[in-house]
């Protein structure tokens, strides 16, 4: 179903975004084109959390919002959420940072099976309030704006960026809003910019062919204060190992009693290549702790 009402868009912290009114609707509930998925999704959510300790919805489908008079602009978009009940021995800041963490993920393989590389994630309360950016005119998209509404928690949701215009967020609701609608446990909600990441698939990319030659992984965890983005420790990572880092993943994150305050660790797998030739475990080797030195060069512990 296409269409919302007001009330619905506010409940959820969505009261911001211009609706596109419908001049005759059927009723109250069906008064407005909707202009994110969200909403609704949530509520949906919260149903279902009352049977299940765990809930994964998903919906793609089209959101609309004003393009001037008379214009109406249309746009597909793909919402998710995840929520979860805490367990008996887990702590509730592991289990939200699990739940987050997983649609974080999610969304990042689903950014990657269009075939784009040029992906980064920035903390939403950086890219509310960016350092040295006053006055500058940040890269066009709706989603821009949408990323500002009062559902996200600040400090606890991601933008994603695609060819560096925002694409989507990820991230944790506001405290108050789950607790207006008695939802206990962890939840996190992501919606994405399906008709951006069309766009961007069929611009022409860089193509780098598969290699024949066998890989070879290495792990890695190293220190990092918390303001640290795992994705600018990544990015590090490749650029160091320049064409023969294949690929760099983060599989594990941890803040805690085992490291010091102030710090997370961030622990990663590194996927060594070369499309010429078979890379022996020495040049793995001597290539990764290169990588270890770089690292600690910024300061960062390797563990």
């Amino acid at each position: 179903m296409s269409f919302v009402n007001e009330a619905l868009m506010r409940e959820w912290g969505f009261g911001r975004l211009p609706l596109v009114m419908l001049e005759n609707p059927q009723s109250r509930d069906l008064e407005a084109l909707r202009p994110a998925l969200l909403p609704r999704l949530l509520s949906q959510a919260q149903q279902e959390r009352r049977a299940n300790a765990e809930t994964r919805l998903f919906e793609v489908g089209a959101v609309f919002t004003p393009a001037g008079v008379n214009k109406i602009s249309e746009r597909v978009a793909l919402s998710a959420v995840l929520a979860r009940e805490k367990g008996v021995r887990e702590h509730t800041s592991q289990l939200l940072r699990s739940v987050f963490y997983e649609l974080k993920g999610a969304c990042q393989d689903l950014v990657e099976h269009f075939g784009l590389t040029d992906i980064a994630w920035q903390p939403l309360d950086r890219h509310l309030n960016p350092a040295g950016t006053r006055g500058k005119k940040e890269p066009y998209s709706p989603f821009s704006r949408w990323a500002r509404l009062d559902l996200w928690h600040p400090g606890k949701s991601a933008l994603l960026f695609v060819d560096g215009r925002p694409a989507g967020v990820v991230g944790e609701p506001r405290p108050r809003f789950l607790e207006a609608h008695r939802m206990r446990g962890a939840v996190a909600a992501a919606e994405i910019d399906f008709t951006a990441l069309a766009l961007a698939a069929s611009e022409e990319h860089e193509y780098r062919p598969a290699s024949r030659y066998p890989e070879l992984i290495r792990d890695i965890a190293v220190l990092v204060p918390q303001q640290v983005l795992a994705d600018e420790v990544g990015k590090e990572i490749a650029r160091e190992g320049k064409a023969l880092v294949r690929d760099v993943d983060l599989f594990d994150y941890y803040e805690g009693p085992e490291v010091p305050a102030g710090e997370k660790n961030l622990a990663f797998r590194i996927v060594y290549q070369a499309q010429d030739r078979t890379l022996t475990d020495g040049e793995a080797d001597e290539l990764h702790k290169r990588i270890e030195r770089m690292l600690a060069q910024h300061g960062w512990t390797v563990r």
